[in-house]
């Protein structure tokens, strides 16, 4: 928790520095050159990346290339995935910019909260840079396109999060596991579930009968979101019941309850975005899935627990 004594806490999207933008520019170059060279040792590729860019930080760029943390939840099927829908026909010519766009696809869905993960200006920069300059303009509408489907599965994790832990909420002694499996039944995009799917809506989430990369990967984000809140639970209500001086906790509907839970740990302790957007996102689950005033009781609640905590939103 922060301390009283500090200044308010702000969040301010930085713009990425040289030993990040470098890191980007050589991590494309290493997906360049698996292009071409598939089988190529890793020791002699890393000699060769480190004569082109000597003063790169190597293991940050081989983590980014090989999935390792904190990227490791972005699949090669999730990049391939987005890649398809984002390019069109004539990018397979162009593998360097194919390259780049990889690398943008790894920093925009590795940590979906992140506001440095919102680099669409520098990646239309590099990729004009490296290129030519008309690729400027399509680059900039991938990244839009990308940001818009990053925003649509930080929805679909904050949703599927809400829906674990009100099923929790009334099946205590019931694994997440079991909770994960039961959840993705009733979404399964069937005729008999049609009106679940327009209460829970889950589109672009399923390849004909199973799961997509991006599916599986909300499902993954989502246990793991709710793991987070009920190991800070204790913290999370006391703050929570001493934002609601005219509610009891018992008192709040589940949704309600859940949604600041959700946005109270975001807030609190994982600090990964802007307040104002975390509370923004709480109003509109409350929107969606809460009653009718539910809204306003969520913001006016959040308001409070960032005034209690100095933290500016």
């Amino acid at each position: 928790m922060q301390d009283k004594k500090q200044k308010p806490q702000t969040w301010n999207v930085q713009k990425p520095d040289e030993a990040f933008v470098l890191s980007r520019d050589a991590a494309a170059a290493w997906f360049y050159a698996l292009e071409f060279e598939a089988q190529q040792d890793r020791e002699q590729l890393k000699d060769l990346l480190l004569e082109c860019f000597p003063n790169v930080d190597y293991e940050e760029v081989k983590a980014l290339v090989l999935r390792l943390s904190p990227y490791n939840d972005v699949s090669d099927e999730l990049i391939n995935e987005l890649l398809r829908e984002i390019t069109g026909p004539n990018d397979a010519i162009l593998p360097y910019r194919v390259a780049m766009l990889r690398v943008l696809v790894i920093d925009f869905f590795s940590q979906l909260k992140s506001p440095r993960a919102i680099l669409a200006e520098d990646g239309t920069l590099r990729v004009s840079r490296f290129l030519d300059e008309k690729w400027r303009g399509t680059t900039r509408n991938i990244c839009q396109n990308l940001a818009g489907q990053r925003t649509k599965l930080r929805k679909h994790v904050r949703s599927l999060t809400l829906a674990m832990g009100y099923a929790l909420h009334y099946r205590p002694h019931s694994s997440l596991d079991l909770i994960t499996h039961n959840i993705v039944e009733v979404l399964y995009p069937s005729k008999e579930n049609d009106n679940d799917l327009d209460l829970f809506p889950m589109l672009g989430l399923w390849k004909e009968d199973e799961l997509n990369a991006r599916g599986r990967l909300a499902l993954l984000l989502a246990a793991g979101l709710l793991e987070k809140v009920f190991e800070y639970i204790d913290e999370i209500d006391k703050e929570l019941q001493k934002a609601s001086t005219r509610w009891r906790l018992s008192r709040i509907s589940t949704v309600d309850l859940m949604i600041l839970r959700i946005a109270s740990y975001e807030i609190l302790f994982e600090k990964a975005a802007s307040p104002r957007i975390l509370i923004s996102d709480a109003v509109d689950l409350a929107k969606e899935y809460g009653a009718e005033q539910s809204k306003n009781f969520v913001n006016g609640i959040l308001q409070q627990v960032c005034t209690n905590n100095e933290i500016s939103s």
